[in-house]
């Protein structure tokens, strides 16, 4: 809520995280997330209202997801425009109902955890998504992301705030465009 955010900025918040999952309202249902992509689009704008940075967690690649609802996902990251975004495939812990799915339908193409990791590569084979398309998208993510020019224009501005903010940029900056 807006009161939240200004109380947050007082206390000396800087950034807030939110854990956005997907980009599709189908699958957040499914997840139980217990949200919507209104409801996300509300608290990041209200963030930003405050002056506090976001950085938000986006998943890619669960059991549902198909091409349209990964891209549906990006774009909405991309719509959010969040100072930070973060990207992975859900990580399937023993035990859990995500788990047990995913093992009853096969997907698993190993269950040695040393060669799952979810922030490069995902380890499982999805009913309407192949492995070699997860990890595509996996591992373009970030340069569509943080090379979009709506971005590098919101960051522009964003490093005359503090000195602070201009130094941290132009390493960010160094890293992005020599990758």
């Amino acid at each position: 809520t807006d009161e939240e955010a200004k109380w947050l900025k007082r206390a000396g918040c800087r950034m807030v995280l939110y854990g956005v999952e997907s980009g599709n309202d189908e699958i957040l249902k499914k997840i139980r997330k217990n949200t919507t992509k209104d409801e996300i689009r509300r608290g990041v704008r209200i963030a930003k209202k405050h002056g506090l940075d976001v950085l938000n967690c986006v998943m890619l690649g669960f059991y549902w997801d198909t091409r349209e609802s990964v891209e549906d996902t990006i774009r909405f990251a991309f719509e959010l425009n969040a100072e930070f975004t973060q990207v992975s495939a859900p990580t399937p812990l023993p035990g859990t109902d995500y788990y047990q799915l995913l093992d009853d339908n096969n997907c698993f193409l190993t269950k040695e955890w040393e060669q799952h990791d979810s922030v490069h590569h995902s380890s499982v084979e999805l009913p309407y998504l192949t492995n070699a398309d997860l990890n595509h998208y996996l591992c373009t993510f970030y340069r569509r992301y943080y090379r979009r020019p709506r971005y590098l224009w919101m960051m522009f501005w964003r490093m005359f705030k503090t000195w602070g903010n201009f130094s941290q940029s132009i390493r960010k900056f160094s890293v992005l465009f020599t990758k």
